[in-house]
């Protein structure tokens, strides 16, 4: 999806994303290798600044990301039960979580204010 996407953040557990409310957003994506890497800025409000201070700490640090599907396969098992996956999509936004799906996947402040 066209850039800049949303970013977004939780504090408690939920399904899905529910009770995520906007913190920032994404301005730029790209992949380093397997990784798939991006940048952006929180917002100067108050929800912002929480989340951007607990990810600076080290408190808060998992990332969830939407995922529009564009293509996919389906594979039955022995008991017919369907496996779904993914062979094309774009990240449509991401959600600083407190347990992200794959524990590889992190969110970090690496500067602030302009300062490396």
């Amino acid at each position: 999806r066209d850039l800049p996407l949303s970013l977004a953040a939780m504090l408690e557990t939920q399904e899905g994303h529910d009770g995520a409310e906007v913190c920032g957003r994404i301005d730029r994506i790209w992949r380093e290798g397997n990784l798939v890497m991006g940048e952006g800025v929180f917002d100067d409000s108050e929800f912002g600044n929480e989340i951007a201070r607990m990810v600076a700490d080290g408190i808060l640090r998992g990332l969830s990301v939407d995922i529009a599907v564009r293509e996919y396969e389906v594979s039955y098992d022995e008991n017919d039960k369907p496996t779904y996956v993914v062979t094309d999509g774009v990240i449509g936004m991401a959600t600083i979580c407190p347990f992200p799906a794959f524990a590889e996947a992190d969110v970090a402040v690496i500067s602030s204010g302009g300062a490396a």
